[in-house]
């Protein structure tokens, strides 16, 4: 009988320190969700950051942004060999190719014969802007000769255009539509079937 009494108050301690600890943990969260909610209708009650804080702006009622969907941020400069004023906005209707480049990044050079001759394929459709880093000109005059480049290159001096366009690394290319909005992004040396689909296989070049 001493046993059977021993083994239920065992059991009675156990099952109390049981509804403790559940209860302290339901306390907990209970607490958790007040908080939750509390921070929640602060925010909302402050309104909700606007995206364009903290990757573009908004230019005339249209959001520009390096992203996917968004106008292309807008590029002013003159072309590296004929030192011809040049804007994206004169490019609107066709696709723009702009690729973020650098004599001395491997990956560039592996993917210009293809700019090159998407440019030479696509004349009516296409536009190939190569951003150059800022390099020494001689330096870019030379490479250009010894590779046969012949599209758009125009130079970031400052970095800007990285800056704006929020580059990572080299080479990354954006596709920009012929409305002006970015249709892809490619990160590294962009593959000859992706450039061509995002350019929608040169439409006016091929009725």
């Amino acid at each position: 009988m001493m046993l059977n009494n021993a083994i239920f108050e065992q059991t009675i301690t156990l099952m109390r320190r049981f509804v403790q600890h559940f209860s302290r943990n339901y306390a907990r969260l209970g607490l958790g969700l007040v908080a939750m909610g509390l921070a929640l209708g602060l925010l909302i009650a402050a309104g909700l950051p606007n995206r364009a804080d903290y990757t573009g702006q908004f230019v005339a009622d249209r959001y520009v942004a390096p992203e996917m969907g968004a106008f292309a941020p807008p590029i002013t400069g003159r072309t590296f060999a004929e030192n011809l004023p040049f804007t994206l906005e004169q490019q609107r209707g066709k696709f723009v190719i702009l690729n973020f480049w650098a004599t001395w990044c491997i990956p560039c050079q592996v993917e210009m014969p293809l700019l090159q001759l998407l440019q030479d394929e696509c004349p009516a459709s296409v536009q190939v802007v190569g951003m150059n880093a800022g390099e020494n000109p001689a330096l870019v005059a030379d490479w250009l000769k010894t590779n046969a480049l012949t599209f758009v290159i125009l130079m970031d001096d400052n970095q800007q255009q990285q800056t704006r366009y929020r580059v990572p690394g080299l080479p990354t290319t954006y596709v920009i539509s012929p409305t002006g909005k970015i249709n892809a992004i490619f990160y590294g040396a962009v593959a000859d079937t992706a450039l061509r689909a995002a350019v929608d296989h040169c439409p006016a070049d091929n009725p």
